[in-house]
């Protein structure tokens, strides 16, 4: 008797170890992507966790019209400077730090979207907050005074409208869609629900719409497949370092060749001798795991060169 209902997704995407993948959306985009960096490919994820479709997609125009970042666009609470397209881990203690911070990233970020083939875009709410003096979604508020906001909520048609645009309009990416499997509850869990629904309804929208994009079920997997709090973690919300790592695996079934997993597995070696901490640097020990370092990158690099 079979008491899991297991999730195989299928694409004809393949993702290589030669592919640019960029990462935009939720902090579920940053683990994923966190993943890919560790296992070797060419991953970005720039402005840190962006929650709303809206501003996931005003993240892409700052990248593709080569945006910058001026000192009056910052804003300043308790000492910090932050700015309101970018994660509070971006916040300074100076403005010429935080000015230095995400300028760097927006310069890495608009190369990176420059030269993607695969864009991976994870969507964690419908829900926005519009600056009221500006007209513009937010993707933090930054602990300014929530009566400056206009709170809203997109529709399915509005989502669907913005992606089919953007994605008709770089017929040479791949567009991989997914929706965070981490609930939203600052609203309730009946809205956390009706939330999920109206993106995983825009999304399929989107792709059916488009031929260069795709959905991948990180939500399914984890409310449908793993469905047990064992795989949270503390909070109960966010999904634990195993729920990440299977996800990731059935990420690789999907898109990945069996040669594209093998040198993962070369990466994985790799990691694991690099991160080692030598009980005795420099000793015939420690100068075998060098060793074995130097061959491991040896194989990847033919392996990359084929």
């Amino acid at each position: 008797m079979n008491f899991r209902t297991e999730i195989s997704a299928k694409s004809d995407i393949r993702i290589d170890h030669n592919s640019r993948i960029l990462f935009l959306g939720s902090c579920f985009a940053q683990n994923i992507s966190a993943k890919a960096g560790y296992f070797g490919f060419k991953a970005y994820h720039p402005f840190g966790a962006v929650y709303n479709p809206a501003s996931v997609l005003n993240s892409i125009k700052m990248l593709a019209e080569g945006a910058s970042i001026t000192e009056n666009e910052l804003i300043e609470d308790k000492g910090l400077y932050s700015h309101y397209s970018f994660h509070s881990s971006y916040s300074k203690g100076t403005k010429e730090e935080a000015l230095q911070e995400m300028n760097k990233e927006l310069t890495i970020g608009e190369d990176f979207w420059n030269k993607s083939d695969i864009v991976i875009l994870t969507f964690g709410t419908a829900r926005t907050y519009t600056l009221k003096s500006s007209g513009n979604v937010v993707a933090n508020c930054h602990h300014t005074d929530q009566k400056e906001f206009q709170k809203g909520i997109l529709s399915i048609d509005e989502i669907a409208e913005m992606y089919i645009q953007l994605t008709k309009a770089y017929p040479d990416k791949k567009f991989i869609l997914t929706v965070s499997p981490i609930r939203y509850l600052k609203y309730g869990l009946h809205e956390s629900r009706l939330d999920k629904a109206t993106l995983l309804l825009a999304v399929d929208k989107i792709c059916g719409a488009v031929e260069n994009c795709t959905y991948f079920p990180s939500y399914e997997i984890m409310n449908d497949d793993l469905r047990d709090y064992r795989f949270f973690a503390s909070d109960m919300i966010h999904p634990s370092d195993a729920a990440i790592d299977y996800i990731w695996e059935k990420f690789a079934e999907c898109y990945f060749s069996a040669e594209t997993k093998k040198l993962c597995t070369e990466y994985d070696k790799l990691r694991k001798l690099e991160n080692h901490r030598p009980t005795r640097p420099g000793s015939a020990e420690d100068r075998a795991r060098l060793q074995r370092i130097m061959e491991v990158k040896r194989l990847i690099g033919d392996a990359m060169m084929r």
